[in-house]
């Protein structure tokens, strides 16, 4: 009975904590700002203990809104960001197999909302920090990234494939994480490499001008180019795309006439066409690759001439610019 009654006490304790979590968050999106300000000392105190870890997990699992949902992914991430290398090896293996099966259940669930984004940002920062966890963090994206998971899982894959690059140039950068893990290294191009393809053949499902995905995706697919072609240059270039991704391609120059889609495309074009992976000798192709794609942005002259004359869509004019920058260099 004793050790019953512990382990009936320890859960009590749980719920309790819980219950003062979600009270606490539902405050702070209140708007008493003494008890805001209460609630926001609470919880920031409370995200810094160990068992911050399982009660947010639970959190988003079985929170009753959307916001204590959102919060909890958010101390996940960044509990992530700062203690990922004071966790023990079985305490990260742990924390990561939680954190995607969050990811996945999240993504049907909420069809890839806030909460499920941030978790993926967490999981891209685990990865990040610990190589060996790369081709697992990828794997799981591309296989979101299948029609069978529908607008939700496509939603997450590509929140975790720009998570991981941004992650890793953030490290490198000396930005975010503490300590590297004992025994680990971190992650890099290198680790990228093997799934540049793969990552490009989804591109190219959301962007393909038949696709048939929604505005967001199609933004989000760009979004996954510009990372990823600012992270392994050499294996997405605008030659290599033209030569096995014709259908990305045409896809991301028509996006350059969509108002919505324009800066995704002119930041994705900006890395595709990045100087230092540009070669002095010329191809046989290069010549019509380049007239093909001087071709495209020449259609778009009454478009431009259109946005100048009447003046209200500088926007669009801008990104067009940069695009057109971008190629021209």
């Amino acid at each position: 009975r004793t050790r019953w009654a512990q382990h009936a006490r320890s859960e009590t304790r749980a719920r309790d904590t819980m219950d003062d979590v979600v009270r606490a968050v539902s405050v702070l999106y209140g708007t008493d700002a003494l008890q805001q300000a209460e609630a926001n000392r609470w919880l920031m105190a409370f995200a810094e203990t160990p068992a911050a870890w399982d009660l947010c997990c639970e959190l988003v699992l079985s929170a009753p809104a959307s916001e204590h949902r959102f919060f909890g992914a958010n101390v996940l991430l960044t509990k992530v960001r700062r203690e990922w290398a004071g966790l023990g090896g079985e305490a990260r293996n742990q924390v990561f197999g939680a954190l995607s099966t969050l990811v996945v259940e999240t993504s049907r669930r909420e069809q890839g909302g806030l909460a499920c984004k941030r978790l993926c940002l967490a999981v891209g920062a685990a990865a990040a920090q610990q190589a060996e966890l790369c081709a697992p963090c990828l794997s799981m994206a591309l296989e979101l990234g299948g029609a069978e998971h529908g607008q939700g899982g496509a939603v997450a894959a590509f929140a975790l494939l720009c998570a991981l690059p941004d992650e890793i140039e953030q490290l490198a950068s000396g930005g975010g994480g503490g300590e590297q893990p004992a025994g680990s290294s971190r992650a890099g191009a290198e680790d990228l490499l093997p799934f540049a393809q793969p990552v490009a053949r989804l591109v190219e499902a959301h962007v393909a001008p038949r696709a048939g995905s929604s505005a967001e995706l199609r933004k989000s697919a760009l979004s996954c180019l510009r990372a990823w072609a600012g992270s392994v240059p050499q294996a997405l270039t605008l030659r290599m795309l033209a030569e096995a991704h014709g259908a990305l391609l045409e896809g991301l120059l028509a996006a350059l006439a969509d108002e919505d889609s324009v800066e995704a495309a002119a930041d994705a074009l900006g890395e595709v066409c990045s100087l230092e992976e540009c070669s002095l000798s010329v191809a046989p192709g290069d010549v019509l690759l380049a007239a093909t794609v001087s071709e495209r942005f020449l259609r778009l002259r009454a478009q431009l001439g259109a946005a100048a004359e009447a003046g209200d869509n500088d926007d669009w004019a801008f990104a067009f610019a940069r695009a057109l920058g971008s190629f021209g260099a």
